[in-house]
């Protein structure tokens, strides 16, 4: 999947002649995977079922009812 990113991201990559530019290339892409990742392993906590049904998407079994009405600012 990296190499395929990284063939889109750089199309002329074979024709990279520094070996850093690849590492550095490859470390970014791996790092947005991973934290891609991550951040979707745990929407329970970041976002709440109207957060699903707002965008069209169904709500996933375990998502978090939320935590009722938001408080008007202050100040």
């Amino acid at each position: 999947m990296v190499a395929l990113v990284l063939v889109i991201v750089v199309p002329d990559v074979e024709s990279v002649r520094r070996p850093r530019d690849n590492v550095v290339a490859i470390g970014a892409i791996t790092l947005v995977v991973v934290l891609s990742f991550t951040l979707g392993t745990q929407h329970p906590r970041l976002l709440t079922c109207e957060d699903f049904k707002i965008s069209g998407n169904d709500q996933p079994a375990n998502c978090t009812q939320g935590i009722g009405v938001i408080a008007p600012l202050t100040g």
